[in-house]
């Protein structure tokens, strides 16, 4: 078996947006209904949709009305989940003592994200 070098990072390309998902019991003091795991209305995300934007791809510019470390609400169309690794920048907030971070990351479609929180 051969070993393939460890995920330094993710940079996403072109018009791709890099998320890092919050948990539900970060997102209780909000007023977003949460979905049960497992439920019907899940979507395969577990429910709650609001996340951290980590980084933007060339092609997606300020036009869209958000950017990188704001806090959004997106539709769960479309999300594509990235390995749960430790990347470069993770804050040490973020870990759990296995090294890896607490809240899952994925690619979304910049349409998808429908407002900006503030926080």
């Amino acid at each position: 078996m051969s070993k393939v070098p460890k995920i330094k990072d993710f940079i996403p390309c072109g018009n791709w947006v890099f998320v890092e998902l919050l948990n539900e019991d970060e997102i209780l003091g909000t007023e977003l209904t949460i979905v049960a795991s497992g439920s019907p209305d899940a979507k395969g995300l577990d429910g709650a949709p609001q996340a951290y934007v980590k980084a933007l791809g060339a092609k997606v510019d300020e036009q869209w009305g958000f950017g990188v470390g704001d806090r959004v609400l997106f539709s769960t169309a479309q999300f594509i989940p990235c390995p749960n690794v430790k990347l470069e920048d993770d804050e040490e907030l973020a870990l759990d003592t296995s090294n890896k971070p607490k809240r899952a990351r994925g690619l979304i479609s910049p349409q998808h994200i429908v407002a900006v929180a503030k926080e």
